[in-house]
């Protein structure tokens, strides 16, 4: 048989002056899902009149009423239990609502109530696992919702490659997660398996079975057409990107580019490239690309644009090479004067 682990006693006061008042005090505000939830409740009138009174409990999903009665009171203490069989695990509000035709209508605010119930095992796992390399890792957070410790284990089921680390058994902690990781070797193609997760509370094991889709990564990109064009200040590139793998790729892109202000000059992004044909456009301060480069898991997709915009060579106009410029037209002047001079003597 279960045993209790907590209990919610709430005491409500309703007492009756020019206006009704209603006060809620509770030592403990947490209950398990399988118990009795106690209320005691008083309520006090000035003359015994009809009075409708109403006990609910309730979240922002679901309401649960405990108590809708109406009768001719003066003086009422009583105590009633609510079987929380039905209520999920959850922040709650316990509330009491009072009709009678002296007073109107009154509601309390309400008090918080925690459930939890015995067993509530959340379990996050991928609907798709990329493998990488000669072998690969798969996840999943197991999350103890509950109000019992239990105790957790994992394991593939008809998996078509060899599991080469098992989690151990460990006792998941109430209110705590854990993230395992199982590695496998890398299949030779895509395949299903079931990650199962078994938890036991008190000797009874609960089963939870999720499909996984193994996957063997394929990233390819290709690069296609590039155009630019300039707007006022910027230029614009627009390129055609396919990424024909089963996997979105990250991938360093680099613009080549030279301008009379600034020379030569790399411009690198960091962009991602969806499964599916892409058309990548970017903006890029004016300037004449020459040159577009998509760099991803060590390949590589490059495109000579200088054809669009003839550079010479590599040539910046900054004041140090304007200054080595001039120094170097000098020197040249120099040696053409003596030169000059040496040939006209007789």
């Amino acid at each position: 048989m279960k045993r209790l682990y907590s209990a919610l006693t709430a005491l409500i006061i309703l007492s009756c002056a020019s206006a009704l008042t209603i006060n809620i005090n509770s030592e403990q505000t947490e209950a398990s899902s399988y118990e009795n939830l106690t209320i005691n409740y008083v309520i006090s009138l000035n003359q015994e009149e009809a009075t409708n009174y109403t006990i609910k409990l309730y979240n922002q999903d679901h309401e649960f009423l405990i108590l809708n009665h109406s009768e001719s009171v003066m003086e009422l203490n009583q105590t009633i239990n609510y079987n929380l069989s039905s209520v999920a695990s959850g922040e709650y509000a316990l509330s009491l609502r009072v009709t009678n035709p002296s007073l109107s209508t009154i509601e309390h605010s309400p008090t918080n109530v925690t459930v939890l119930q015995d067993y509530d095992l959340e379990i996050t796992a991928p609907e798709k696992a990329y493998l990488k390399g000669d072998e690969g890792e798969i996840t999943a957070l197991v999350n103890n919702k509950g109000n019992t410790d239990l105790g957790i284990s994992a394991y593939f089921k008809n998996a078509l490659s060899e599991i080469t680390i098992t989690p151990q058994s460990f006792r998941l902690e109430r209110g705590s997660n854990k993230t395992l990781s199982i590695r496998i070797k890398k299949p030779e193609e895509d395949y299903n398996t079931t990650l199962v997760i078994i938890s036991t509370i008190n000797d009874e094991e609960t089963r939870n079975e999720q499909l996984v889709e193994i996957i063997i990564p394929v990233i390819n990109l290709t690069l296609g057409e590039v155009n630019t064009r300039s707007t006022g200040n910027e230029t614009m590139i627009e390129a055609l990107v396919n990424n024909t793998g089963n996997k979105d790729v990250n991938a360093t892109v680099n613009i080549r580019t030279f301008s009379i202000m600034e020379g030569f000059k790399t411009i690198t992004k960091n962009e991602l490239f969806n499964i599916g044909g892409t058309n990548y456009t970017t903006t890029i301060p004016k300037a004449s690309v020459i040159g577009l480069t998509i760099t991803y898991n060590g390949f590589e997709e490059s495109r000579d644009l200088s054809f669009l915009n003839k550079v010479p060579f590599d040539f910046k106009l900054s004041p140090e090479r304007l200054l080595l410029l001039a120094a170097l037209a000098g020197l040249l002047i120099i040696i053409l004067y003596f030169k000059f001079r040496r040939k006209r003597r007789p």
